[in-house]
């Protein structure tokens, strides 16, 4: 939402963008380095280029400015599915959509008949392998359930290098050592990415501190969750910004196939 109208002037676009800013509770040293990111003659060039077309159109030129002010800042590097055989693990804290996600990605890759496996580290929590495997079922692909790290090498070296692996793992408790350090020693094998999965519409500065443990398992990506059921995302721009997380996928359906 804009602060107030936009009328092509580079003033009133900065700062109605630094608003915009505030609104998603982004905490303000990381909306003034996303500011800086774009000059005034930017803004102008923008705003001119709208006149020159016709096209008066004051929503249209926010959206273009904050296009390229989140665009100059951030990283964006989506899950590699275009190529043979990832090792994607998604980690992050309880509740928040890994499996529901990793149900997603399963879906994507059958309707592309793409050659996958889907393992589960969750062989702890109630119902955590039934709601798993209820989806597994339906794109008729095995489950397989893993309790060690040596039981989850010893699985991937059976696979085919051209397979790709969606790894679900129990949701862990950032501040927890006994937690991290099981999801460390099951991330660390060779080949497997842990991607770090949030969900939008958390405190900034909560964020913040909840990826921090997971930015060293080492995370690169961040995949965001409930983008469809949030209004503002200050919480994952925070957490992208303080640890050089790249975005990567989102999930804005509650539909298994969109």
């Amino acid at each position: 939402p804009a602060a107030k109208p936009v009328n092509g002037n580079a003033g009133d676009l900065r700062f109605s963008l630094m608003n915009t800013l505030r609104f998603h509770n982004l905490p303000e040293l990381f909306s003034t380095k996303l500011m800086q990111k774009i000059s005034d003659h930017d803004l102008g060039s923008m705003a001119s280029l709208m006149r020159i077309g016709g096209r008066e159109d004051p929503e249209r030129l926010q959206y273009m400015a904050m296009e390229k002010l989140i665009g100059g800042y951030y990283s964006f590097n989506p899950l590699p599915f275009d190529k043979p055989g990832s090792r994607i693990m998604l980690v992050g804290a309880p509740g928040i959509g890994k499996t529901f996600t990793v149900a997603k990605m399963a879906a994507r890759l059958a309707m592309e008949k793409t050659p996958f496996t889907v393992v589960t580290t969750d062989n702890k929590r109630a119902g955590g392998v039934e709601q798993l495997k209820a989806y597994t079922d339906i794109l008729g692909t095995d489950l397989k359930v893993v309790a060690s790290r040596n039981e989850l090498a010893q699985y991937m070296s059976t696979l085919p290098a051209y397979m790709h692996v969606l790894i679900d793992t129990a949701g862990c408790n950032a501040y927890a050592q006994k937690e991290m350090a099981d999801i460390k020693s099951f991330a660390t094998l060779n080949e497997i990415e842990p991607v770090l999965v949030m969900p939008a519409g958390g405190d900034s500065l909560e964020a913040i501190d909840t990826a921090e443990p997971f930015a060293s398992l080492p995370v690169r990506r961040l995949l965001v969750t409930r983008a469809d059921t949030a209004r503002r995302f200050g919480g994952v721009l925070a957490a992208a910004a303080a640890h050089d997380l790249a975005f990567c996928n989102i999930s804005a359906s509650s539909s298994i196939v969109d």
